[in-house]
């Protein structure tokens, strides 16, 4: 069992709740449904990961949100992110 832990920036309020969620493969965390929200922004291009972090990339991998924290990235079948 994996696990996923929702990364909010210090500058929003810190009173909200982060989500954490179980995963078994890597549809089942695309499909979490506060992960499912954000790829359906406009402008989102693709997932990736940068070591235990889940990114979501935008506007064709120029604007980049961290989105969460992954127990076990070796077991999440995402590209590495890479900078442009």
């Amino acid at each position: 069992m994996n696990q996923i832990l929702q990364h909010i920036p210090g500058f929003v309020d810190t009173h909200l709740h982060k989500h954490v969620d179980n995963f078994q493969i890597t549809e089942e965390l695309l499909n979490l449904s506060w992960i499912k929200t954000i790829g359906s922004i406009k402008s989102f291009y693709r997932w990736s990961k940068s070591d235990n972090l889940l990114m979501a990339e935008f506007e064709d991998g120029y604007r980049v949100l961290v989105i969460g924290y992954i127990m076990k990235p070796e077991e999440v079948d995402l590209p590495v992110w890479t900078p442009k």
